[in-house]
């Protein structure tokens, strides 16, 4: 027996026909696929997206062979069988055991970077900011088409130009949530 309401709609956006679909039981995550891209769906939170493979050619099919491990096989359209390895999902097989060590270190060399705490704005997002005067002052990093700008002193400057920009975002969040909370009511009880 189905249910006749779906408890999902996950959208791969390319308008292509699924190929396949497996669960990773261990992780809690859905894999989907077209013959553009591989999605990985978190269960967990509704479906959320998890991550992305996009490979250069055509993907034929999916395969997880190998339960509770990260590596995910996908056969494409070259000679080459693509193969990745998502540590999240899983550790490596066992025969595989360098994956692991090659992860750990990535993570431990794994550095912060340059412009972590910076905020990048364009040349029009400076001027709604009444900030185009800071253009050449220690204030500002030029970087190709726009400035970077210290996340703090973005902070400022946003909340002197609009002070009540956040309660205006925080009503704005609540009401577009009751709504889709009468939405879904709407939804079941008309079915």
């Amino acid at each position: 027996m189905r249910y006749p309401i779906p408890m999902m709609t996950l959208n791969h956006q390319y308008k292509l026909p699924i190929k396949q679909i497996k669960f990773h039981p261990q992780s809690r995550k859905m894999v989907t696929c077209d013959k553009k891209i591989i999605k990985i769906w978190n269960l967990d939170d509704e479906g959320s997206l998890f991550t992305n493979i996009e490979p250069q050619n055509e993907i034929n099919d999916v395969e997880m062979p190998y339960d509770g491990s990260g590596i995910i096989f996908a056969p494409l359209e070259q000679e080459k069988v693509g193969s990745y390895f998502i540590p999240a999902l899983g550790p490596a097989p066992k025969w595989c055991t360098f994956l692991d060590q090659l992860t750990e270190e990535l993570e431990e060399t794994q550095q912060t970077t340059l412009y972590e705490d910076y905020k990048f704005l364009t040349l029009l997002e400076l001027e709604k900011l009444n900030a185009s005067h800071l253009i050449g002052t220690p204030a500002l990093k030029a970087y190709m088409h726009g400035f970077f700008m210290e996340l703090k002193q973005y902070q400022k400057l946003l909340s002197a130009v609009d002070p009540f920009a956040y309660e205006k975002y925080r009503k704005q969040q609540i009401q577009k949530r009751l709504r889709e909370k009468i939405e879904k009511r709407n939804k079941i009880v008309q079915k």
